[in-house]
């Protein structure tokens, strides 16, 4: 009997203790051999961001949505690239962004998450992105309004 009762609290104490661990789930290696994040916005500080150069890309105006749109970095093909949104008028309940051509041949689509008063996204570049290759931008509003756009982007 004296052996449960020290085995009991010990085992309890390790099965406790197991959720302690600093480390994060990360899913396996994709195709690309790289692992995929659990969130995108895990792992990285969101203060300053910490994606490098911040550059202004301009502003853009879709169903009364005026973004202005800044560059994280570089975009490089095959790479992670990330923007910020500052809003005015329309607030839009969904942001859609990918890299590359108008019709997202060989893009990922992704979704920029509120952050602050504005939205914040990463984007996966093509691995073959054309020197002439933009920022799509589809906005929609509460009412089930899209609209898309492009803006040059900064390689």
């Amino acid at each position: 009997m004296r052996h449960h009762t020290i085995i009991l609290p010990l085992s309890l104490a390790a099965l406790l203790c197991g959720g302690c661990s600093e480390s994060k789930n990360v899913p396996a290696p994709q195709s690309g051999g790289t692992p995929a994040a659990a969130n995108d916005h895990d792992g990285h500080d969101h203060d300053g961001h910490g994606h490098g150069k911040e550059e202004s890309l301009g502003t853009i105006t879709l169903e009364g949505a005026t973004l202005a749109v800044t560059q994280d970095g570089a975009v490089a093909a095959g790479k992670e690239a990330s923007f910020d949104f500052t809003v005015t008028g329309a607030t839009p309940t969904a942001i859609r962004v990918w890299l590359g051509a108008e019709d997202g041949s060989g893009s990922t689509k992704a979704k920029a998450e509120k952050e602050g008063e504005g939205f914040h996204v990463h984007v996966d570049a093509p691995a073959s992105l054309a020197a002439d290759a933009k920022l799509w931008i589809e906005v929609e509003l509460a009412d089930g309004k899209k609209a898309t756009g492009s803006i040059a982007i900064h390689r």
